[in-house]
């Protein structure tokens, strides 16, 4: 049998008093390139309203032809009609056409084969209806066998039925004509607005577009060790707080970050850096003083969101007061991200081996260039018991008997760099991924690093910190923004 990579629909329209056809190919790939077989493929056309499934049962192409015009002829064959409606939630329908009288074994089977329930009858020439109960949400498999043929369709059941699956025969339809549900005619002009939905096993991808002409449309599906949502997103947010153990304002900046990390949970991230004046040269790394004379922070506590240029009205600048934090997080937090990124790491704590898989998926085309999106992994560490003026202005922090605070989150190392790792591809639909290793020293600043204190952040940025123009032109082109930012899931072994 012949394997199916492709379904095809021919959409039928007429321009003047020429009939013309916009043929519309669909199939479905990995990240890795690798050809899937689609199972179906709902059709919208939103301008005209009318849906249609193309959905193929078997490896073999001549079980059905999708086409839109009519065929009203006897066929001397078995035809087994795809459900309605599929995918379905529990029940649904099929319609079997039989050429002559004859005794058929219709059996439902899940994808380990495993038959789930059965109907025998010998059925008189014609078509018969059947409605189907589904108890489980998976992937079924249809078979109708007679003597001397046998047809599949593979169905969808994404609700549970409550109820036992079973096959119930309803009815004769007729007794001359095979009911073909995929030859209804429908109208169709280039620039319709289309949705189309493919499925694949468990997995559903949607595409919205208008439909010009002939075309071959990809559903990219996640399968195997793919983590990264392909689904579009708004934007995560960074805080980088530029603080200080001199700076008796930054445990009052820690709170209203804690704050809105308890608000938005791991769609806010923050990453503490001590660097300026106010820092004492206590906890100060070489990446954080660079980043701290790239933006030109001036002001401690001061936090750069998102690396967005602010206005706030008395200046334009990366580095705001805490004051605006919470309506700036607000505002980046409602746009969209045309790149998602997500990470998984460990950490051999016997060599204090950091490995730290990356992937980015994007659901749009980046504003800049190819190799101007950059990732960036910083290590953070929590618990660091040490001075900090202030520190009774957050309680929660403060270790009365001691007389230490707790800093969290503080900046370690940058591993991929003050710029980041440039992606060679930001095209919409480009996947990403890669493996960083890194060896985590002892100690940093002079400082122990405890490994089980850790975490992993990763960000995906366009232009880099080191590269600000003086006078920007176009700022959306031109910013070192952060598009979007992720927590990595972090494993001890």
């Amino acid at each position: 049998m012949r394997k199916l990579i492709f379904l095809f629909i021919s959409i039928v329209s007429f321009l003047n008093i020429n009939a013309q056809s916009t043929i519309v190919t669909f199939t479905a790939k990995d990240f890795d390139d690798n050809h899937l077989q689609l199972d179906s493929v709902l059709i919208i056309d939103v301008t005209r309203e009318w849906t249609k499934t193309i959905y193929y049962p078997d490896t073999s192409i001549d079980l059905f032809y999708v086409g839109i015009t009519s065929h009203n002829n006897r066929s001397e064959n078995l035809v087994l009609s795809q459900n309605v409606p599929n995918p379905c939630q529990g029940t649904t329908s099929i319609d079997l056409y039989l050429p002559n009288n004859e005794n058929v074994l219709i059996e439902i089977s899940d994808v380990l084969g495993r038959v789930i329930t059965s109907f025998e009858r010998i059925l008189e020439q014609g078509n018969h209806k059947f409605e189907l109960t589904l108890e489980a949400c998976q992937m079924y498999l249809l078979t109708a066998k007679t003597q001397t043929a046998t047809s599949s369709i593979k169905i969808m059941n994404t609700q549970k039925s409550g109820l036992s699956s079973c096959i119930l025969y309803k009815n004769t339809v007729s007794a001359s004509t095979p009911v073909q549900k995929s030859n209804i005619q429908k109208f169709f002009l280039p620039g319709d607005s289309m949705i189309y939905i493919g499925y694949y096993q468990d997995k559903i991808k949607t595409i919205n577009k208008k439909q010009n002409q002939n075309e071959t449309i990809v559903f990219h599906f996640s399968i195997g060790n793919y983590f990264v949502d392909i689904l579009p997103q708004n934007k995560n947010i960074l805080l980088e707080e530029y603080t200080g153990v001199n700076c008796g304002y930054g445990p009052d900046g820690d709170r209203i970050s804690d704050q809105l990390h308890a608000t938005y949970v791991d769609k806010f991230l923050a990453i503490n850096i001590h660097a300026g004046s106010y820092s004492g040269g206590y906890f100060n790394t070489p990446e954080g003083n660079a980043l701290n004379a790239a933006f030109k922070i001036i002001g401690y506590p001061s936090g750069v969101i998102s690396r967005e240029l602010i206005n706030t009205g008395t200046k334009v600048a990366f580095g705001v007061s805490k004051t605006y934090w919470e309506d700036i997080v607000s505002q980046i937090m409602a746009l969209k991200a045309y790149v998602n990124v997500a990470a998984r790491s460990t950490i051999d704590s016997a060599n204090r081996r950091l490995t730290c898989e990356v992937q980015a998926y994007f659901t749009d085309s980046s504003v800049v260039t190819a190799g101007l999106n950059f990732i960036n992994i910083a290590i953070v560490q929590n618990n660091i018991w040490g001075s900090q003026n202030g520190a009774s202005n957050y309680p929660e922090m403060y270790d009365v008997n001691t007389g230490k605070y707790k800093h969290n989150h503080m900046l370690r190392t940058l591993i991929t760099g003050l710029d980041g790792e440039a992606m060679p591809e930001n095209k919409k639909g480009t996947f990403y991924r890669k493996i960083f290793t890194y060896t985590i020293p002892e100690t940093i600043s002079n400082e122990t690093v405890v490994l089980k204190d850790l975490e992993i952040i990763v960000f995906v940025t366009q232009n880099t910190p080191s590269t600000i123009p003086a006078n920007m032109t176009n700022p959306d082109t031109e910013m070192p923004r952060v598009i979007n930012v992720c927590k990595s899931e972090l494993i001890f072994e």
